[in-house]
């Protein structure tokens, strides 16, 4: 992967889809913007700074880099069990991805 260009934006012009949770990031919100090429073929993406922060550290913490790096919308937490860690950690996140603290 080659990452052209990477950068946090006080607030954005438009309306964009957040790539960890699949939330929109409302005009005027900051968010964080990547833009480079994979495999061959460019891409470019918008986070929430929450949700970027989120995801370094739990990428950081279970050394997941790269293929496995995690896109929390498409994370199934029976493989992962990453909704606790969210809901202590980043409940802003957890709150955006709908999880709840499970049943005792």
């Amino acid at each position: 992967m080659t990452t052209l260009c990477a950068k946090e934006i006080k607030a954005v012009r438009k309306p964009h889809c957040c790539e960890q949770c699949n939330r929109m990031i409302a005009v005027g919100e900051p968010a964080h913007y990547a833009f480079g090429i994979w495999e061959g073929e460019p891409f470019g993406n918008y986070v929430h700074i929450e949700c970027r922060a989120a995801a370094n550290e739990y990428a950081e913490m279970n050394d997941l880099w790269f293929e496995e790096y995690p896109w929390f919308q498409f994370m199934d937490d029976s493989e992962h069990n990453h909704h606790a860690w969210l809901l202590e950690k980043h409940p802003v996140v957890a709150a955006r991805l709908n999880v709840k603290a499970a049943a005792a």
